[in-house]
This record gives C-alpha cells, structure tokens and sequence, in this order.
C-alpha cells in the first residue's frame, strides 16, 4: 500500500506501482507530492469556498479527511485561508449561522449521512451555506443523500484524494490488511505466514 508518485504535465502516470511527479520543465516539483496535495486542498477547498462565501468558515472534517489533510496542512495554512474552527464530523457540534460549513469527508454512506443529518430536522440550519468536499467519487446513493440540503449546497466536488502524502515521493493508501490478502486471490482469503 506504500508507493512513489511522480506528476508530468498535469497528468498521474501509473507504471508498475510508481506515479511519476514532474513539472512541465521535466524536473521533480520542489516539495513533490506532499507540496501538490497541500496545493490542491489550498486552491480547490480552501480558496474556491471562500471566494463563494462571506467572513470566516467552519472546516468539518470526518476521520478519513482528518488523517489526509493534518500531514500537509497546518494551523497558519487554515487561518490564512478564513478558517477559524476545525470540527469533527462524527461528534457533536454547535450551530454557527453566520459561517459558512466545508465538509471534507470519505465518499462512504456513514460520512454523507452524517453530512445530511445536519440539515436535517426541526431547527434553524446549523451554517449559512456549505461546501462539500469528499475524498473520492460519490454513488448515486450518496448523491442522493444530500439531495435535501440542496438549497444550501454552494459546491459539491470529488477530490479524489483518498490517500495520505506520507512524504515527497511516496503515499499510503492506508489499507491495513493489504499484505494479508494475496494478489489475485479471492477477497477475504488470507496468506498463509
């Protein structure tokens, strides 16, 4: 589950389990893969939310997006883009009206629900708009789960960044039991050690 990437020219090259990474001037990028996940949650999360939305935002993030996003971004990144709270998906949180919400979550159905749910019931809309980011391509069960909260949708994207950027040239796809299940072999059947 551990691999190397390399970028040219805009596109992700996938030869036999390295992604090559580099610029349009044939070199590796300075800061390499970590640098281009931080620049792409900066320009397309970050920065595409606040030119839709008004004052400071919420960033609430689920476990998945918190393991992707703590490894390239930091605090100062955050409050440089007009985030001032960072919560968590799954616990409970306080209702911010003036602000506006950007999910980043796991494209799975336990995340998207939770994301509904928000927008869901008897009181007052819990953010003034929200912007929802998932990790990787959405089912037409999930779209239809934020179907409801339609009116308050600014932007729904895939960002398709479900892995972590250990370092400048490799990446996990944080799969635990990927060595316990040979290539090929029927899911679920184990390696004999």
């Amino acid at each position: 589950t551990h691999g190397c990437i390399n970028y040219t020219h805009g596109c992700i090259n996938y030869t036999h389990g390295c992604i090559n990474y580099v610029t349009s001037m044939n070199r590796p990028a300075a800061g390499g893969l970590r640098e281009l996940v931080r620049h792409i949650v900066q320009r397309d999360v970050l920065r595409a939310s606040a030119a839709k939305s008004r004052g400071w935002m919420v960033l609430v993030l689920d476990a998945a997006a918190a393991r992707v996003l703590t490894p390239v971004l930091g605090l100062y990144d955050l409050v440089e883009e007009r985030v001032t709270l960072v919560e968590s998906l799954e616990k409970k949180r306080q209702p911010f009206p003036d602000m506006t919400a950007v999910y980043v979550v796991a494209a799975t159905s336990e995340s998207v629900a939770r994301v509904a749910a928000d927008w869901r019931g008897p009181t007052a809309d819990p953010y003034a708009d929200a912007h929802v980011f998932t990790l990787d391509a959405l089912g037409d069960g999930e779209m239809g789960a934020l179907r409801e909260m339609a009116r308050k949708l600014r932007a729904l994207v895939e960002l398709r960044l479900d892995f972590l950027a250990l370092e400048a040239r490799a990446f996990s796809l944080d799969e635990p039991r990927a060595f316990r299940v040979a290539p090929g072999a029927a899911r679920g059947a184990a390696l004999d050690a």
